[in-house]
């Protein structure tokens, strides 16, 4: 009770140094906060107040000589020091006994694999779906379990006062119970707290928290990896925005080297020059090799820091990646003029309504058609030059045989 009048007074109430507590350890965290808080005010206050007291009260006067001072004071030196100690007893048990509540996750918590990279976030939820945001269930324990693919991270997420190093080559842990749901289009944020690199101040991700089982089901439900969920080029946009490449690579063509990578845009099918001074044209085994194994081939002027994604992406996502790159450089299939399809046919129906209309079922196309009759050999030549025409380009019947051809197929 006394703590939580503590936590409500002017210091405390006026400055906003916490977001709203979203977790069933957060309230226990906030009062040993304020505890030291409080207990470091009021000695600050003791200490310093007592400083300026002395130095009134002692300073030099006219006809003021200095006075022999005390060498010893034993009840004065068990004050300062029992009391000090008993304080940073308390402290030190009641964070233990915080700390070691965090640690313990229940034996039915929900686990999250969490994998930390320059710089982005990757959570891999059941059934292997994969996301750049972390989504939970109200009021069920949540246990994530980290690992980090290059240097050492840490995560955060300060609604949950949770906090814990992602370490390269070792698995760490830490878990929560959500209390309160975002509502839609609201997330609680999560950082890296460790520096660990250039792109450090970037590399956050946003928490979900779901209202119940069934939210959370519908979204997995949603949010999982089909193919038929939109074109292959539409699910490498996804995947670009989702999978941290976003995070060094462009896709307005503008190369920076101190974001990390080149620009998606502007490469495909162009020469790239290597850090080792080979060279090699940007296609579809270039970006799959530069995915799987990124320090195969270092481009000139950036640094080997991208991750592998070994084990993280599918044949189907990485397809779509290199179908989303193609797109960003205009060499897409549904770019490309058909040879086969809709023109084909519209030209075959053209060629048709022309040889009927040389058997003689209407007057004026006849008429056109008497050179054929006197010459059948040319006339043999111009119905093959016909029938192939439209298929080699569709539509190019249709001014030689001029508007008199449509109503007559009609």
């Amino acid at each position: 009770m006394t703590l939580d009048i503590l936590s409500s007074l002017p210091l405390a109430a006026t400055w906003d140094w916490f977001q709203p507590q979203a977790s069933t350890g957060a309230a226990s965290v906030d009062r040993l906060f304020w505890f030291i808080t409080w207990i470091s005010v009021f000695f600050g206050v003791l200490v310093f107040g007592l400083m300026g007291y002395f130095v009134w009260k002692y300073r030099a006067r006219p006809g003021h000589t200095a006075k022999p001072s005390p060498s010893h004071n034993n009840a004065l030196e068990a004050t300062w020091s029992l009391i000090p100690l008993l304080i940073v007893l308390v402290i030190f048990f009641w964070g233990f006994q915080g700390y070691a509540s965090m640690r313990s996750a229940p034996a039915n918590s929900f686990e999250i694999d969490v994998t930390a990279a320059k710089w982005n976030w990757s959570f891999e939820y059941p059934g292997g779906l994969v996301d750049s945001d972390l989504h939970v269930i109200k009021d069920m324990p949540t246990k994530l379990v980290m690992k980090s693919t290059d240097v050492l991270h840490s995560l955060y997420i300060p609604a949950f006062r949770v906090k814990m190093d992602c370490v390269p080559k070792k698995y760490t842990s830490l878990w929560f119970t959500a209390t309160q749901a975002t509502d839609e289009g609201e997330y609680l944020d999560l950082f890296c707290t460790e520096y660990c690199g250039t792109g450090h101040s970037s590399m956050y991700a946003k928490v979900i928290v779901h209202d119940s089982q069934a939210a959370f089901k519908k979204w997995l439900k949603d949010k999982a990896y089909l193919p038929d969920q939109g074109t292959p080029a539409e699910v490498g946009q996804t995947l670009y925005s989702k999978r941290g490449c976003a995070q060094c690579h462009s896709v307005d063509g503008k190369d920076n080297p101190a974001a990390g990578g080149p620009s998606f845009k502007g490469h495909y099918g162009k020469t790239n020059k290597f850090t080792d001074g080979t060279s090699i044209e940007m296609d579809e085994n270039y970006i799959r090799e530069s995915i799987l194994y990124p320090a195969k081939h270092v481009r000139a002027g950036y640094r080997n820091i991208m991750p592998t994604y070994q084990g993280q992406l599918g044949d189907g996502e990485i397809h779509a990646i290199i179908q989303y790159i193609k797109s960003l450089n205009e060499v897409t299939p549904e770019d490309w003029t058909p040879i086969y399809g809709d023109g084909e046919e519209e030209g075959a129906e053209a060629a048709e309504a022309e040889g009927e209309s040389t058997d003689g079922e209407t007057s004026e196309p006849a008429a056109e058609e008497e050179p054929a009759a006197e010459e059948p050999t040319d006339a043999a030549a111009t119905s093959e030059q016909a029938d192939a025409e439209p298929v080699a380009e569709p539509g190019a019947g249709e001014p030689e045989g001029g508007d008199g051809a449509e109503p007559e197929a009609a």
